[in-house]
């Protein structure tokens, strides 16, 4: 997969970055992990048969990486993924 570059500048971007608009999306997306997460630990990923729990859990377990990975991508710097901000 080709790697995607952002158009916008350095300035642009640290503006984007640092907007109250951008840190409410970045929480709410902690959010849902978070929820996701719990759902999982709670046992409401569990079906009817050992198939349909396989694929709950799998559907869960995609969902969060992709929340993971949208977060560090796009939210965090190297600085912030560290200390959990």
């Amino acid at each position: 997969m080709d790697e995607f570059k952002f158009t916008c500048s350095q300035e642009e971007w640290e503006q984007w970055r640092h907007s109250p608009v951008t840190k409410e999306a970045k929480r709410y997306l902690k959010h849902l992990e978070e929820t996701l997460k719990n759902d999982w630990a709670d046992g409401l990923m569990v079906g009817k048969t050992q198939e349909e729990t396989g694929y709950l859990s799998m559907q869960g377990l995609a969902k969060v990486t992709v929340l993971e990975n949208v977060i560090r991508d796009i939210f965090e710097t190297e600085e912030e993924a560290g200390n959990g901000k």
